[in-house]
Parts: structure tokens; sequence; C-alpha cells
């Protein structure tokens, strides 16, 4: 065999080895709240609602978001099993954002939906995801920022994206423009409801 193929065939084992090393790591970390700290708002994340094939896909595409929230530390976000059992089987589109805001005792909703969430066939399944989100002002039901996102899954000889790894990449995006735009634009802590804030919510109300 000629060095110049042998040469080929140790990159090529190479860098399958290294890419094979790295798919399998992708993720995020959140630190526990600092005691003392001053969250700008509060907020609690609404189940998104799916129109696509896949079921669930609003409450996962809904629950990565809040831990991305939490990541970044600039909202006190509900917990989304306190969100869950207060809502019950109401479905969260057909509540309006004042009455979510009563339920939950929350200022500031974030809203969503899930427009596809998919495998596409083709050389290969690509992953697909479309969401539109919005941040909402319980009280007077404003929307004080909105965003729309699709991704599309990449991938070469060695690695593909999973739809899970898509759905964290987004879900980081939108957390991070809502999060800039908390940044650049002073909103009340809590704005002015008639929404009862629940003992050991985490949303508690300051003083």
């Amino acid at each position: 065999m000629h060095r110049g193929h042998l040469a080929w065939i140790l990159l090529i084992i190479a860098l399958g080895a290294f890419a094979g090393g790295c798919a399998s790591r992708y993720g995020t970390d959140q630190a526990a709240e600092t005691p003392g700290t001053s969250p700008k708002i509060q907020l609690a994340v609404l189940p998104f609602h799916s129109v696509s094939e896949a079921r669930g896909s609003g409450m996962i595409v809904s629950d990565v978001l809040t831990n991305q929230l939490y990541a970044l530390g600039n909202s006190a976000v509900m917990p989304p099993e306190q969100v869950v059992a207060r809502l019950a089987d109401r479905e969260s589109e057909a509540i309006s954002p004042r009455e979510a805001g009563a339920l939950l005792g929350a200022p500031y909703i974030l809203t969503g939906r899930v427009t596809e969430y998919t495998y596409k066939a083709g050389v290969g399944e690509t992953p697909v995801i479309g969401v539109t989100a919005r941040l909402i002002e319980a009280s007077s039901g404003a929307v004080v920022w909105s965003a729309t996102r699709t991704a599309t899954g990449g991938g070469n000889w060695f690695q593909e994206d999973s739809l899970s790894r898509l759905t964290l990449v987004l879900c980081k995006d939108l957390a991070g423009s809502l999060n800039s735009f908390l940044e650049n634009h002073l909103l009340p802590a809590r704005a002015a409801s008639a929404a009862p804030q629940y003992p050991g919510s985490g949303m508690s109300g300051q003083r």
C-alpha cells in the first residue's frame, strides 16, 4: 500500500474518532440561585401549544426553554411542574393572559407554539423545528416581546444533529434573545395585576 493512501486512511480514522467523541457531549448547566439576588421580572412559561404532528413537543420545548432562562438568571421563572399543577387540565391556548396570571401568580406569561417538530426524509433524516414565542404582561394582555425561530439540523460523514440537540440549540437562542431584551428594557419587576401570590411558588413579590 502506498504511503499516501495509508496517510489518508489514518486521517479519516482519526477524524471519525474525534467526531464520535464530540457527538455525545452537548448540554448546559444551571447554577443554584444566589441568595439575596433580585431578579428583574417574575414570569411563568406556559406549556407551548403544538400544531406539529409530534405529540408532547410543546411541553418539551417549553421545559427546555424554561431551563435556559433559569440559567441566564435575568428572571425568576416558575418551575414547570408548578405551572402544570396550577393549570390542571386547562389548555394553555384557551386561557387569557390575565386568567393565567391569576392562576399562576405571575405578572408576566411566556407563551408559544411549536409549528414544526419532525425529521424530514432525504439523504438522511434531517431534524426540523419551528417555534414562536411571546412574553405577555398578564394584567393588560400586552405583548412586550416576541420571536420566531426555525432550525434545520446539519451533519457530515461522521456526525448528524438530533432533534433533541436541535431543540436545545434553538431554545438557547430564544432564551438569549429574551435575556438581551430584558437587559435593555427595564420592565417593572411586578406588573400591576390582580394576580395572587402563592406561598412556596418561588414567585413571591419584591418589597
